[in-house]
């Protein structure tokens, strides 16, 4: 996109938090806690995790008096009885993300004290865009459509009647950047501030061990999403 230099891009963590009271420190880390010190409670820090929460949980570990000063928005977790039903044909019970690292889910959900918005499987889900928008819509957009076509390539060869892609994680910018100006807040899409629930050995929900209010995302405004999406890109090749 030609923007090389303009922002600062580091790694993460190389391995997964194994124990909830371990951090794994990395660059990662250490960046959310440098910009987390420069926020208040008022104006907090989006801190935007699209993966496993190891980065995010380590920092917290390691600099715990950030807490206050951010929000985590985390892509991530199976369902709740209020959101969707689960699909038909069966699905892991634990959710791919919270998987990647159940010690570091376990810190933020049972230790931590952390603002956290969840977008669970069934919301990010429902983020669906059919291959025929993109290739009228993204594909024909220069460098960067011709980029982002070759990269979905290999799964719409995944088999014959392959029609929508699950751009799951893009709830993460609507969410944090398409608030309303006044009274800043997700005005267009659906949540409930529910209790979280204690995050077990294994990755599953304990409910019976309610912690802190978080707010769990049901409803997702796609319709925003995927046209600020099309427009920003077109801008951005001069169409």
């Amino acid at each position: 996109m030609g923007l090389e230099g303009r922002y600062t891009v580091v790694p993460g963590a190389a391995e997964m938090m194994a124990y909830p009271s371990v951090p794994k420190d990395s660059e990662g880390a250490r960046l959310i806690i440098e910009e987390a010190r420069q926020c208040t409670p008022d104006q907090p820090l989006f801190v935007l995790m699209g993966g496993p929460l190891t980065d995010v949980a380590s920092a917290l570990l390691l600099a715990p008096e950030i807490a206050p000063n951010m929000i985590v928005l985390w892509i991530g977790g199976q369902e709740y009885s209020f959101g969707h039903q689960q699909p038909w044909g069966g699905i892991s019970e634990v959710e791919y993300n919270l998987n990647l690292s159940i010690a570091a889910a376990q810190y933020i959900f049972n230790d931590s004290d952390v603002r956290l918005w969840q977008i669970p499987r069934d919301a990010y889900r429902s983020c669906l865009y059919s291959f025929s928008s993109f290739d009228r819509n993204i594909a024909t957009l220069g460098e960067t459509g011709r980029y982002l076509a070759e990269s979905l390539g290999t799964w719409r060869r995944f088999g014959p009647g392959q029609e929508v892609y699950v751009l799951g994680d893009s709830p993460l910018v609507l969410l944090s950047s398409m608030q309303t100006f006044f009274e800043p807040d997700t005005a267009s899409s659906d949540f409930v501030e529910t209790s979280a629930p204690y995050i077990t050995e294994e990755g599953k929900y304990d409910f019976s061990r309610p912690g802190r209010s978080i707010r769990v995302y049901t409803h997702l405004d796609t319709a925003l999403m995927f046209k600020d999406m099309e427009d920003r890109l077109a801008l951005h090749v001069g169409r």
